[in-house]
């Protein structure tokens, strides 16, 4: 931590941190975390990833524990998959148009 304040400054250090929280965030709390083995993964590289650029060598030049880092802001999130609802007019039988709407369901 001292090392990105020093190579960055305070709004540095600001800014990782932040980053951080918001990532833990995202990863949900202690009960999600232990029930999910998807989230227990992410959770355990990073800290390894962390704990790896802290004796190893640089820690703002650590690739791996940026894209950790990111595993923990996207692949952590429950989403619905994503489900395209497109609107469009036919004609009736008696030449009126109406509004139909398709939804498509990729599973």
């Amino acid at each position: 931590i001292l090392e990105i304040l020093v190579e960055t400054g305070l709004i540095g250090l600001v800014l990782f941190l932040l980053l951080l929280l918001y990532g833990r965030r995202c990863l949900g709390g202690f009960a999600q975390i232990r029930n999910d083995p998807r989230r227990i993964l992410i959770a355990l590289f990073l800290v390894n990833t962390f704990i790896n650029a802290m004796i190893s060598g640089d820690l703002l030049d650590n690739r791996m524990m940026f894209a950790m880092i990111g595993l923990m802001l996207i692949g952590s999130k429950d989403r619905e998959p994503a489900r395209s609802g497109h609107s469009f007019a036919l004609p009736d039988d008696e030449g009126e148009r109406s509004s139909h709407s398709v939804s498509s369901d990729i599973r």
